[in-house]
Formats: structure tokens, C-alpha cells, sequence
């Protein structure tokens, strides 16, 4: 038996965002019936790289692929693979937390850490998570098959070590003869039991933004 379930935060006043605080989420009533209109539109300003989102390589290199670029069967995967990896405050997973655990035929890397437990303290989640060294990136990138990780902290780079996050965004993204890895972060996985059967990254698509944010579906076997 198979169920279909939610990867991915409604976007909010709450949401947190990298550095710390929480990032403006400007709502604005356009029309509404209580104000004698014959229904309700409103208009939305957010960020890009806010909630669970996923940065494609033109987040750090300008001839990189848009997430326009992305047809759909490109963000489907049916070889998803989720791992277990405790970690604390400015943790960096390095090679040894991976090495020996991935599967070659993996498409879609997911690791559940517990950080997401953090998320409601906006400057402890946004300003002191944990993220990936460049050593694990570049590791990672010996998987052919691997097209697209995922996690449930706020970003790659964790704030506490600035440089090495930029690196590791660089060593995941780049178009260096091997194809670039998709970076989905801020994700919703605390309720992840099973095997996933299948995931779909669903984005906001806007011509010539580099990275959107998502909703992420995934059917899960129970």
C-alpha cells in the first residue's frame, strides 16, 4: 500500500530564512468580496531561495541551467534514497557520513538530519544549521546516476562557514564535463517513514529565474 505525501513547508510569515529572521512575505488584498468585488485576487512578493526550494546551477554560475530550463520528466525520480544522519549546530556532513552507504542506481538523495526540529527559532534554524562540505559534494558527484539531493536544514552552505558553503555550491552545481547535481533545501521530512516510491519536484516556474521554490511529492509505501 502506497500513500502520496508533502516534502515541502507552506510558505509563511514564520518562514525562516538563511542568516537568520524571517524573511518578508508581502501579501497584498487585491479584490475581495467584503470589499463589494465579485471575488478575490491578491498579489505576492517572496524570495526565491526561501522555504523549501531547490537551486539549479545558475545560482552561482551565470550560463548555468534555469529552472526553466527543467522539462518535468527531469524532475521526476523513481530511484529515491534517504539516509539517516544526525547533526548538530554548523555540522558539516563530510565523506565519511556517506561513503559506503549510497546506492549507485540512487537519482534523488534525501538526508533526514532532525535539524528540521529547529525550525520554529528562526535564528537558530536559519543562522547556526549544518550543511555539506566541498569534500562531500565532489564525492557525491562520482554517483552518474544521482541528479538531485535533499535535506532538512536551511541551505547547503551552513552560515557558521560561509566560504566552504560557497565551494560546496560550486562543487555540486558546476558543469565540469559531469552533469550538475540539483541542491533542494529547507525540506519537510520529519514525517518520512518507508520507501519512496516516487518523487516529483513541482516548481513555481518564472522565465529567467535561476532557482524556485517547490512542493515536493512523494509516494511513499507504508
Amino acid at each position: 500500500m502506497s500513500e502520496w505525501i508533502s516534502l515541502s513547508f507552506e510558505l509563511s510569515r514564520n518562514t525562516p530564512l538563511y542568516g537568520g529572521g524571517q524573511a518578508p512575505l508581502h501579501l497584498k488584498h487585491v479584490k475581495s468580496p467584503a470589499c463589494g468585488d465579485s471575488c478575490e485576487v491578491s498579489e505576492v512578493m517572496i524570495q526565491n531561495h526561501w522555504g523549501t526550494h531547490f537551486d539549479c546551477p545558475a545560482h552561482f554560475f551565470p550560463d548555468g541551467r534555469r529552472v526553466g530550463d527543467y522539462s518535468v520528466a527531469e524532475l521526476i525520480f523513481t530511484r529515491v534514497q534517504w539516509l539517516e544522519i544526525p547533526l548538530s549546530e554548523g555540522r558539516l556532513i563530510e565523506i565519511a557520513d556517506l561513503e559506503g552507504r549510497l546506492d549507485s542506481k540512487t537519482d534523488l538523495l534525501l538526508i533526514k538530519t532532525g535539524f528540521e526540529r529547529f525550525r520554529e527559532n528562526a535564528d537558530q534554524y536559519g543562522a547556526r544549521g549544518p550543511g555539506l562540505s566541498e569534500a562531500a559534494c565532489l564525492y557525491l558527484r562520482k554517483f552518474t546516476n544521482l541528479r538531485a539531493i535533499g535535506f532538512d536544514f536551511v541551505s547547503l552552505s551552513s552560515f557558521l562557514n560561509r566560504d566552504e558553503g560557497r565551494k560546496a555550491h560550486r562543487a555540486i552545481l558546476s558543469n565540469d564535463g559531469r552533469a550538475p547535481i540539483l541542491v533542494v533545501e529547507d525540506m519537510k521530512l520529519s514525517e518520512l517513514r518507508g520507501e519512496i516510491e516516487e518523487l516529483h519536484l513541482v516548481p513555481l516556474r518564472v522565465e529567467g529565474l535561476d532557482s524556485a521554490p517547490c512542493t515536493v511529492l512523494a509516494r511513499v509505501s507504508r
